[in-house]
């Protein structure tokens, strides 16, 4: 879970610990997100706005499946690269994805205008 985690890949790392809790009922394994809620908390007191932006990505991504909490998450990641990093990169991914999400919420109208908000950064090249 760990590697998973530290890799970025967040989704396969929440897939990792539903098998472990599915093999190993009886021992404590700690979920992804809530491994990422400590990381985030301890980013947010340390004042790494870099750090903070990338856990909000993560936890975004653990949280797939419930696309409430996923879309606040990359609205944050956004919101920070945007605001206080200037990280254009970062803003396309959390675009991107909050895109997707919309989609899958029949959203289309609020989808198109984040892929072309997305796409937006990319005119002129």
């Amino acid at each position: 879970k760990a590697a998973y985690i530290r890799l970025g890949d967040a989704l396969q790392a929440s897939q990792c610990v539903q098998l472990m809790q599915e093999y190993f009922p009886d021992s404590e394994v700690q979920s992804v997100a809530e491994q990422l809620e400590m990381d985030l908390q301890e980013a947010i007191e340390s004042g790494d706005l870099d750090e903070q932006a990338v856990l909000h990505m993560k936890l975004g991504d653990s949280y797939e499946k419930l696309e409430h909490l996923a879309l606040q998450h990359y609205n944050k990641a956004l919101e920070i690269q945007q605001e206080e990093l200037g990280d254009v990169d970062g803003v396309i991914e959390s675009l991107k994805r909050i895109g997707i999400i919309k989609m899958g919420q029949a959203d289309f109208d609020s989808a198109l205008e984040a892929l072309q908000r997305a796409a937006s950064y990319f005119e002129g090249d």
